[in-house]
């Protein structure tokens, strides 16, 4: 019964991840609703599994319940009990502050309630996704999910690149060229990409190091190169000029980092650096031209464009300072959880570069957290990631010393390594971009830090027993 139940909710998240692409309600045949579906339903099976085995959580690990409970239950506070009032029938914003009755059934509870329901759907995924990865099998499984979600991300950014494509499927003819596959906005499935395909190199290696039949060995490997390259080059076809610099930053970063915490440790690298480089080298090249052949003159192009103004954006500039006046006249609640867009008309009109328009987002989520949250909302988050970032870096302690061989396996050097450029490259697009505003990306992100933090508390618990021996 047990086995069938962890099964079941297994089953149910990592299927809820191959599905992420297709969340964007802009499609055709959104999977948003499917996914929303197999979460609850995966999250029920697990309460359950959790209660008739009586099983605890890792003492690193349980701030991860503090966040996905304190955090939604403030949100939802400020959902019933919005700061900021908008008619919608009139565009009229009312005083800060006031009677909070007024608020019920205005523009901004409603956006409050529909993005406080996304959080909460996230929490919950995180807390599956920490359990699941404890173990060796649960995180490949998720790491499996993760790599099949990212190549079908790149197979549909790859085949639908015509302006006519892009036209019939989103219906939106003034910015064709931001479509890429199944994402409106071109930044957003760099975003997704670059967050997969780290995880695709780890699985790769896991795979090469694994003593498996050389038939399904072989097969293995030829399939998780495929979708590597794959992954690689859709990132440089899309004209996602930030996905480009941190698609080179992470490789930068990776090789780095690798050569830290698993390769220096190998005599037989050691002996053999020149053949490597040159197989790293033929693969760069190889990657080049696949990309160049696929349409990588196109993001090339907008990168000429981009340096002829001195690389500059003053519109996002502006929209993030837009942000932060927003946060600051909001104190310490904020507007409210999803409310940006609908308070942005009365804070454009004060710049004259954000003015005249609506701005969805602050194409900065950062300030648009602080902005919808307020400093409590951001006390709360910065308690919630204490922990798992202390347990994070008590691990890169470990895993950079001189015996990481002793105290940590390869598998968990590597996938820490692996993962954290993973989620480095999300947090530093966040500066310049919405990812953390997106259905897809918000999950991947979840599930990213998840596994992340799965490996460095399994490190650190490791360490712990071995110095009381």
């Amino acid at each position: 019964m047990t086995n069938l139940l962890q099964l079941a909710w297994m089953l149910g998240v990592s299927l809820a991840t191959v599905l992420l692409p297709a969340t964007n309600e802009r499609l055709p045949c959104s999977t948003r609703p499917w996914v929303v579906a197999l979460v609850l339903a995966s999250f029920g099976l697990w309460v359950l599994d959790r209660l008739i085995l009586h099983r605890g959580s890792i003492q690193s690990a349980r701030a991860w319940w503090w966040l996905a409970v304190c955090l939604p239950l403030y949100g939802w506070l400020m959902a019933v009990v919005p700061s900021a009032m908008l008619d919608e029938a009139s565009g009229t914003l009312f005083t800060f502050d006031a009677e909070w009755w007024k608020a019920f059934g205005t523009v901004d509870a409603k956006r409050s309630t529909a993005a406080m329901s996304l959080v909460s759907l996230t929490m919950m995924l995180l807390l599956m996704t920490a359990d699941m990865a404890r173990d060796r099998f649960g995180r490949f499984w998720m790491a499996a999910a993760l790599s099949l979600a990212g190549t079908i991300t790149a197979l549909a950014g790859l085949w639908l690149q015509t302006n006519a494509d892009r036209v019939q499927l989103w219906q939106v003819t003034h910015v064709p060229t931001s479509v890429f596959g199944l994402f409106w906005y071109h930044g957003n499935a760099a975003s997704f990409l670059n967050l997969v395909w780290p995880v695709t190199t780890w699985l790769l290696m896991s795979v090469l190091r694994a003593r498996l039949r050389p038939l399904g060995k072989h097969g293995l490997v030829s399939l998780l190169a495929g979708a590597l390259v794959l992954q690689l080059v859709a990132v440089f076809v899309n004209v996602s000029k930030m996905g480009h610099a941190l698609a080179l930053m992470q490789l930068l970063m990776l090789a780095v980092l690798l050569h830290l915490v698993w390769w220096r440790h190998q005599l037989v690298i050691e002996h053999a650096w020149r053949r490597w480089a040159c197989v790293a080298l033929i693969a760069c090249g190889f990657l080049a031209l696949c990309a160049w052949l696929l349409g990588a003159q196109q993001g090339f192009s907008r990168w000429q464009s981009f340096g002829m103004r001195g690389f500059d954006d003053p519109a996002r500039r502006h929209a993030a300072n837009m942000a932060f006046k927003m946060g600051n006249d909001a104190a310490w609640t904020g507007t409210g959880v999803g409310t940006f867009e609908v308070m942005s008309p009365h804070y454009a009109v004060l710049d004259s570069v954000t003015s005249p328009g609506w701005w969805k987002h602050a194409h900065n989520d950062y300030a648009q957290f602080y902005a919808e949250w307020g400093w409590i909302g951001c006390a709360l988050l910065a308690m919630g990631l204490w922990m798992p970032l202390k347990a994070l870096m008590k691990s890169w302690r470990v895993a950079l010393s001189h015996d990481a061989t002793t105290l940590m396996s390869s598998h968990r050097r590597s996938g820490i390594a692996c993962f954290s450029v993973s989620l480095f490259s999300v947090l530093l697009h966040a500066v310049v971009d919405f990812p953390f505003q997106i259905m897809a990306l918000q999950n991947l992100v979840i599930v990213v830090a998840g596994m992340l933090v799965a490996f460095a508390t399994s490190s650190s618990k490791h360490r712990h027993d071995l110095s009381k021996r």
